[in-house]
């Protein structure tokens, strides 16, 4: 998920939410600490109380550790035409 995707999910769904929400969030690279990062500004800016859990939080993402193996055997393929994508996922 992008920056910009990620800033227009927030805007849809949190703007409602009352005062007193948090927001939990793993450490993806598309919200992170840095400073200049929009959606932490984006966040800042409508006064969204958040805080970042570990990376792979079973409570944040619980199917997120099931995908690992499918992933590692994924990455043994360097192209994707279409015939190649559709004979790995059929092998997954």
């Amino acid at each position: 998920m992008t920056q910009k995707v990620y800033i227009k999910l927030l805007t849809k769904e949190c703007l409602s939410w009352p005062s007193e929400a948090v927001l939990k969030e793993d450490e993806d690279s598309g919200h992170d600490k840095s400073k200049s990062n929009p959606v932490r500004t984006w966040k800042t800016q409508h006064n969204l109380l958040h805080y970042f859990n570990c990376i792979r939080s079973p409570d944040l993402a619980p199917i997120e550790n099931a995908w690992q193996a499918s992933k590692a055997y994924l990455r043994k393929f360097a192209h994707w035409d279409d015939e190649t994508v559709w004979e790995v996922a059929e092998e997954g």
